[in-house]
């Protein structure tokens, strides 16, 4: 009993301590709350009525300006139990940051988040209202799928489809249906995964979600399934119908988005006129926007659909362009994949000593970028040997053309290793058929064939839509 009447004097205790604070510092409980939360909420905090999370209470020592280990001296637990709008309010921050996590590539940290919200609110969770029930499950789901851990996944998106079922809530059940179907898409299930697109578009028709980014994700996710099936006529119908979504609504990043994705279902299918005319209105939104690096980013890809086209001059300009807007960047990422483009143009005009200096830079930028990426993430892991693979694959279309068959054979084993359990299963698929042509090239049917299997397991499939 003692240690009940303890652990509530302490949460008074840190009530206290941050209401001295506040009034020392001259603030009202509205700035004090700033952005993150309400005024109620720190009323609540202040009146030892509410357990703040890690997270919350993080805020309010830097907006104090006081070390943070001055209030967790005080932050017991306590059987006490808190004001649900309070409590409620600490969780919906706490899931916000989640998911600012996962997007960030912080899965182990958005975990580790989860697991201590899930913890501190199990005593009340079924006191909690279906919206902020369903999101443990739903948000530990997309974290696991932002590492490609379908088979975990798919079990945290069932329980939470299961909760959000119960209740009934339209949009909640196609946020779940279509974070579900893309862990179907990860266990090369499409069907089901269309299954659950299918159901989650039915939702959007019927006008029961009114999140603009949930809609789009669908229709992307959607178009992902048709284009994984080889169907690009329905892929292409997806993107058009998310366009004109958009078309009222003035959100021009996200039609910029959606034109570029235009333009990669046409390259793929070989409609160089549409593909260049997608990613043009694509960089036409990015330059407006001043949005420098996807307009180079860009500008690199168009340069690289007229080089395919062997319009060289063309292709040329666009890489000046890009490399102006790169300017004042230090990316190590973009400036290898810039060079990596130069190079490119180089080989196709024949001028290989030149493609293979361009080509070397590149490479020496993406080691780079590896070495420094090896700390960070998964999500920037993958990213920078995607971009190392690239490099090490010029080279070796370099040294191919120049006849250093050794050498080029080196290059692409380098490459095909550095592209393994990446994800990004476009860039194997290049680098392996183009390898199988070069051999096959070269009168090596049997080692050809093996390339062109490789290159068959690893189809480019389109980037799913999370939500």
């Amino acid at each position: 009993m003692n240690g009940g009447i303890d652990q509530k004097s302490a949460l008074f205790a840190l009530g206290a301590r941050i209401r001295k604070a506040r009034l020392e510092r001259g603030m009202t409980q509205e700035v004090l709350a700033g952005p993150e939360f309400t005024k109620g909420y720190v009323s609540a905090l202040e009146r030892g009525a509410v357990r703040p999370s890690l997270k919350a209470l993080d805020v309010f020592a830097r907006r104090l300006n006081i070390p943070i280990a001055d209030f967790l001296v005080a932050r017991l637990d306590t059987e006490t139990p808190p004001e649900l709008d309070a409590l409620q309010e600490d969780l919906t921050y706490q899931f916000n940051y989640a998911k600012m996590l996962i997007r960030s590539g912080e899965v182990d940290e958005a975990l580790k988040l989860l697991s201590e919200a899930e913890a501190n609110a199990q005593p009340f969770l079924q006191k909690l209202p279906v919206r902020l029930r369903y999101q443990i499950p739903y948000l530990r789901g997309m974290a696991r799928l932002q590492r490609a851990e379908s088979d975990m996944a798919r079990p945290d998106l069932e329980k939470a489809l299961s909760i959000v079922e119960q209740d009934g809530d339209k949009e909640a059940i196609a946020r779940v249906r279509n974070l579900l179907g893309v862990a179907y898409s990860q266990q090369n299930q499409p069907q089901l995964a269309l299954e659950q697109h299918q159901q989650a578009l039915r939702a959007v028709k019927n006008k029961e979600v009114q999140d603009v980014s949930l809609r789009l994700s669908i229709y992307r996710n959607m178009a992902s399934d048709y284009w994984a099936a080889g169907d690009v006529p329905h892929a292409t119908d997806m993107y058009q119908e998310a366009l004109g979504m958009l078309d009222g609504l003035s959100d021009l990043p996200h039609q910029a988005e959606i034109f570029w994705q235009l333009a990669m279902t046409f390259r793929n299918k070989r409609d160089w006129a549409r593909a260049k005319q997608y990613a043009t209105r694509a960089l036409h939104i990015y330059e407006a926007a001043d949005n420098s690096t996807e307009a180079a980013a860009i500008s690199m890809n168009l340069a690289e659909l007229l080089t395919g086209e062997r319009k060289l001059g063309e292709a040329e300009g666009l890489l000046k362009k890009a490399e102006n807007l790169l300017a004042s960047t230090g990316d190590p990422g973009l400036k290898s994949s810039l060079y990596h483009s130069y190079a490119e143009l180089a080989r196709e005009r024949g001028s290989l000593d030149e493609a293979s200096q361009y080509a070397d830079m590149s490479i020496k930028l993406s080691d780079r970028l590896v070495r420094e990426a090896s700390k960070g993430s998964k999500q920037a892991r993958s990213a920078a040997q995607r971009t190392h693979a690239q490099a090490l694959h010029e080279a070796a279309m370099i040294e191919e053309k120049r006849g250093n068959t050794a050498e080029a054979d080196r290059l692409f084993l380098e490459a095909l290793k550095a592209i393994q359990q990446t994800g990004f299963d476009e860039v194997a698929y290049g680098i392996n058929f183009s390898y199988a042509q070069i051999l096959e090239a070269r009168d090596d049917h049997k080692q050809a064939m093996e390339y062109y299997r490789k290159a068959a397991e690893s189809h480019p499939r389109p980037a799913r839509a999370g939500n």
